[in-house]
């Protein structure tokens, strides 16, 4: 029987047909350690080069790498424009090119030690040092052995933290929300890590998410918006009240006065030039994922929200819905940790809530929410007691409650709620343009 030589066609046709496909799929395989010397085939070696080439000039598409190939003259010798094409559909499913991924390095470690294995067999019989040899050999076996890359040893770690204390840097990056009074309770939002807003129907604690999400914009950090509740234009058009102070409802009918327009203009400047998406698709948490890296390469993403957990699409449509919130939630920490953003969550309540005397929120009161209170380093509850008691004395103030607060304090920031304006602003302050 003849040896065979690890390796997986298919597995290598289907990583290179996937960077095709989404272009964005080769800083992701790069990261997992996959290099041209990786695959077994010359063609596939080639063409992953090419890849590389190609990606630092500028966007990589099928087109632009078989002119690659083909004015270096090497596009006959991976199979011509026709086998790029096949590549193409070489992988139905980009997400699983991980799985792909894994299995190529599996390989390139096995032919690797197969060949020092054969070279060690060579010097021995021709005379080679044991010891020589097998440290060789050794050293191969050590070199292929997957390492982990979320490992250090204790000392690489204190000597960063150490370092970065005697440079006076802080720790965990927070940024700002806006609201001063929410900022003076510690770090609410803070890269790599959860924070969830939490509040009863109607309370305000999506437009609290947008407005802190617009303000992370205008301090030059750029996110996007997983807006799931509404449409790319309503989100803007609750943006324009806020900033413009004009009646939401006007802005969304287009009544407007002279002066309410000149508002809503000087808004517009505002909002033009922000560093800020909004994603009106209704994506699971996987393809969250996947738009987040993306994000984070090409635009520097710093953080994403999601509005809101409950209305998230179960991966399996098969999930209950308390498995889907256990699915939001841990990828909500895969989000922030491997991507480094900070990841804001809108999060809806029991309707038990109603049902009790005291309606401020408690972490308890999230709907299937032990598994998000979990992942979350922060919680804030939104409460506004004018919104269950209508002849409240506080009817413009809202309590924005820190429930949960892993970098900051325990407390309750006083607001006041534009209502019409769809804004939180602080309790000494005035509107947008005055």
């Amino acid at each position: 029987m003849t040896p065979q030589i690890p390796h997986d066609v298919g597995a290598e046709r289907a990583i290179i047909g996937a960077v095709l496909l989404r272009p964005s799929t080769l800083h992701d395989v790069g990261a997992l350690d996959v290099c041209a010397e990786s695959f077994y085939r010359e063609p596939h070696r080639l063409l992953w080069r090419s890849l590389i080439e190609v990606d630092a000039k500028g966007p990589v598409d099928l087109v632009t790498v078989a002119g690659e190939l083909e004015q270096r003259g090497k596009l006959d010798v991976i199979g011509g424009y026709a086998y790029l094409t096949e590549l193409s559909a070489s992988c139905p499913d980009s997400s699983h090119v991980e799985r792909y991924a894994e299995t190529v390095l599996e390989h390139a470690r096995s032919r690797a030690l197969l060949l020092a294995l054969t070279s060690g067999k060579a010097a021995i019989e021709s005379g080679e040092d044991f010891e020589t040899v097998a440290g060789s050999i050794a050293q191969v076996v050590e070199d292929g052995s997957p390492k982990p890359k979320t490992a250090a040893i204790e000392g690489e770690t204190s000597a960063r933290v150490v370092a970065r204390i005697l440079e006076g840097r802080r720790g965990a990056q927070s940024l700002p929300t806006g609201i001063d009074e929410l900022d003076e309770l510690g770090r609410i939002v803070v890269v790599g890590k959860v924070t969830l807003i939490i509040g009863d129907t109607g309370m305000g604690k999506s437009a609290l998410l947008d407005q802190i999400c617009v303000s992370l914009a205008r301090d030059a950090q750029p996110g996007c918006v997983f807006g799931l509740e509404m449409e790319r234009e309503e989100y803007t058009e609750r943006r324009i009240a806020n900033l413009a102070r004009v009646p939401y409802d006007l802005v969304q009918d287009g009544r407007l006065t002279d002066e309410q327009t000149t508002q809503v203009l000087k808004a517009h400047e505002v909002l033009d030039p922000l560093p800020l998406t909004t994603d009106d698709g209704m994506p699971t948490m996987r393809q969250i994922l996947n738009r987040t890296r993306q994000g984070v390469r090409v635009h520097r993403w710093k953080w994403i929200a999601i509005d809101h957990a409950h209305i998230v699409p179960a991966t399996d449509p098969g999930m209950r819905e308390a498995e889907t919130i256990a699915e939001v939630a841990r990828y909500a920490m895969i989000i922030a940790k491997t991507c480094s953003v900070a990841v804001l969550i809108a999060v809806q309540m029991n309707a038990d809530i109603k049902k009790r005397p005291e309606k401020r929120p408690f972490v308890s009161d999230v709907k299937y929410g032990g598994p998000l209170a979990q992942a979350a380093s922060t919680i804030v509850g939104v409460y506004r007691d004018a919104f269950y008691k209508p002849g409240s004395e506080a009817k413009d103030v809202a309590e924005l409650i820190v429930r949960k607060a892993r970098f900051g304090r325990l407390g309750t920031a006083l607001v006041r709620w534009r209502g019409e304006h769809q804004a939180f602003d602080s309790m000494w302050a005035g509107g947008e343009f005055g």
